[in-house]
């Protein structure tokens, strides 16, 4: 397992300070993993909450033509310049979501953030992301910022929810994730 923190998006709040418990999953899910990367690389200063990184994401020069925070190309791009910048030997890339391509880079020592279609579990949702941490032979372990999903989100509690590859079959349908690598 790759001890990932986990957060919950249903405390976070906008930048003027109302609460937004509802869209927050990429902040969430990209703050978890960069949070990560902070402990492994022994970098205390990367460490962030949802809020501080939600400031990143909206403030940043990154971003192409309209980009707001739920384009995930934006988080990668930011990522990837903040690794360039701490001279880190990681990259966010593009891929399929696929059970193989997520078990592969869970078995190369890194959590992958997933796009994922909720629609099955909750019915007037689409897209949603979380963040892989684990897996088995007969699925893969979540961390999920909304609550778990078979619950249909009734659990608020999304810390290491385990989806099976039948319900990776829904999850995945048509998403993209972004998986870290050391670049070559």
């Amino acid at each position: 397992m790759i001890n990932v923190s986990y957060l919950s998006q249903r405390d976070n709040f906008n930048l003027d300070g109302t609460k937004n418990e509802s869209n927050e999953c990429m902040i969430s899910s990209f703050a978890m993993v960069l949070n990560w990367i902070a402990q492994k690389y022994f970098i205390p200063t990367l460490v962030m909450s949802e809020y501080e990184y939600l400031h990143i994401i909206s403030t940043s020069s990154l971003k192409e033509g309209k980009e707001d925070r739920f384009w995930m190309a934006l988080h990668r791009r930011i990522g990837n310049n903040l690794f360039s910048v701490l001279k880190l030997p990681l990259e966010f890339y593009e891929a399929i979501a696929s059970y193989d391509t997520i078990v592969e880079r869970l078995k190369a020592g890194f959590p992958v953030v997933v796009g994922t279609d909720i629609s099955l579990f909750l019915p007037n949702a689409t897209g949603h992301i979380i963040v892989a941490i684990d897996y088995d032979e007969l699925g893969i372990y979540f961390h999920d910022p909304y609550g778990n999903a078979l619950t249909g989100y009734k659990d608020p509690n999304g810390k290491r929810v385990y989806y099976t590859k039948k319900h990776l079959k829904s999850l995945l349908n048509n998403t993209k994730c972004s998986p870290l690598r050391i670049p070559v």
